[in-house]
């Protein structure tokens, strides 16, 4: 299996955008994101707003794999909020994470974080703000031709 991986210096709005039609290319039908606690007053609005805005394309709560360590006894997994990926649900995912899928100023101030996007429960992507890289499982030779024509520094490995 090959997965193509970009550190947060190396990601913005518009990268963000074309992994979001690379995912939906590849048949991505799910995401989750992470809530996380914060200090600052905007975050709880935000992240309601956000809610509000998902809510139709909620799919309820479900246990998904993830590109990160989490602790506890599976820790590659955990139970969170999986809701549908399409057309109607990228803008909103775009008004939302901020300058780009790494957002450290989102994680941070408003609470939002760690995007993850599934096929049919299968893990395709996921951003991890912590670790600062997103990570793309099985990327096509689109998205790695466009990423060297933006010159984008990545790496792709095998598994």
């Amino acid at each position: 299996m090959k997965y193509l991986n970009i550190e947060d210096d190396n990601i913005n709005y518009k990268i963000s955008k074309w992994l979001l039609e690379e995912l939906l290319a590849k048949g991505c039908n799910e995401f989750s994101y992470e809530e996380a606690e914060s200090a600052c007053v905007e975050s709880l609005p935000y992240q309601l707003k956000l809610k509000s805005a998902l809510c139709t394309w909620l799919l309820g709560v479900k246990r998904i794999e993830t590109v990160f360590f989490n602790q506890g006894s599976d820790n590659w997994h955990k139970f969170s909020e999986l809701y549908t990926f399409n057309r109607n649900t990228v803008p909103v995912i775009e008004k939302f994470m901020g300058n780009n899928l790494l957002d450290r100023d989102i994680h941070l101030n408003k609470g939002v974080a760690n995007w993850h996007f599934y096929k049919d429960g299968i893990l395709l992507a996921g951003a991890s703000v912590d670790d600062d890289f997103i990570t793309i499982n099985e990327p096509g030779k689109l998205l790695t031709d466009k990423l060297r024509q933006m010159d984008v520094e990545f790496n792709l490995k095998n598994i």
